[in-house]
């Protein structure tokens, strides 16, 4: 893609693409997984797909520090600040949520690797996360630094450029595999992925459908904000703007809101963990499962199709859940007995 800007190489990639036998059986469907939660130890997950794009503009404007953002459990926060700190820049991170009086999950490895922590409410954040990231920006300017803002998930017309280059990864698994999927299923929780998958379609087709399952808000917003980052990552490259009107999001499956979780989450989460031995998060992969299962059961998702799920990870994260855990597994009898 010598039309798109350089990167760094931080994933290990290609990722593989695992056939779901117990699965696809039992939802009568072809069901196939691209493993981006396979895309690196600490770094694992489909952030660091961003991040290559994102830390090779900011390197390449002589940047020394990144400010980003996300909740108390972010992915991408994480993924973030661990990059920031290989390729030798201090990380800064904005966080939704109140400070633990323990670290879990992805904030114990932020603290892990060094990164400088703001908490704020989740109000502030809804309301007003722009301006709190740039008076972040404007404070490291008067200490002599020079940051780089990267927005919540990385996903800007920058960023999605990592899922644009994983299309063009999987057509070439695709063909090599002799099987296309009908389907690709990821989650939207900033956009970004969604709109590199769908950009990258147009370029390198592999689908008909890139159905986006929504964790967080709503489907109007997200279709405004995935038509306006393609848009621009068309401009900035060169390239076509491909027919917006074929988005596609779904909701219905963000149960209590993002990053909450119920127990018919944590059940699913636990069913695919079973059959297949492949761990979901509650924050984005098991709620994209369930709208994946959901939209089978309404027939959106047609017996027989191929689908194509993306795991874009989330491991880290579930030792957040061990409340919400041990109220469905209230003692080692019910994980024995469920």
């Amino acid at each position: 893609m010598s039309v798109f800007p350089s990167k760094i190489s931080l994933a290990q990639i290609p990722t593989p693409i695992h056939y779901l036998s117990r699965l696809s059986e039992e939802f009568d469907i072809d069901l196939r997984v691209k493993r981006d939660d396979l895309t690196g130890a600490a770094l694992g997950g489909n952030k660091v797909r961003k991040l290559e794009y994102l830390l090779a503009d900011a390197q390449s404007k002589g940047c020394d520090a990144i400010i980003t953002c996300g909740a108390v459990t972010s992915n991408h926060a994480r993924a973030a600040a661990v990059a920031a700190r290989q390729v030798g820049m201090e990380a800064h991170l904005i966080l939704a949520g109140e400070a633990p009086e323990f670290a879990h999950g992805n904030l114990q490895l932020d603290l892990l690797v060094g990164a400088g922590v703001e908490y704020i409410s989740r109000a502030d954040y809804s309301n007003n996360i722009d301006e709190i990231l740039q008076e972040a920006a404007h404070r490291l300017r008067s200490q002599g630094k020079k940051p780089y803002v990267i927005p919540t998930g990385g996903s800007n017309s920058v960023g999605l450029l990592g899922y644009v280059e994983a299309v063009r990864e999987m057509q070439t698994q695709c063909l090599e595999m002799k099987w296309k999927p009908d389907f690709v299923v990821c989650a939207v929780g900033s956009g970004g992925t969604y709109s590199g998958l769908f950009l990258g379609n147009s370029l390198f087709p592999i689908t008909s459908h890139i159905l986006g399952v929504l964790v967080c808000g709503t489907v109007s917003q997200f279709c405004d904000k995935i038509k306006k980052d393609i848009s621009e990552a068309c401009d900035q490259n060169n390239l076509a703007v491909p027919d917006l009107s074929a988005i596609e999001l779904v909701d219905g499956y963000i149960g209590e809101g993002y990053a909450k979780t119920n127990a018919s989450q944590l059940q699913l989460i636990r069913k695919v963990a079973g059959a297949e031995g492949m761990i979901l998060d509650p924050v984005y992969t098991g709620k994209t499962f369930a709208g994946l299962y959901g939209e089978c059961l309404k027939g959106r998702i047609p017996k027989q199709a191929n689908v194509l799920f993306i795991h874009t990870g989330g491991i880290f994260g579930l030792s957040s859940f061990s409340d919400e855990m041990k109220k469905v597994w209230p003692s080692m009898d019910y994980w024995s007995n469920n």
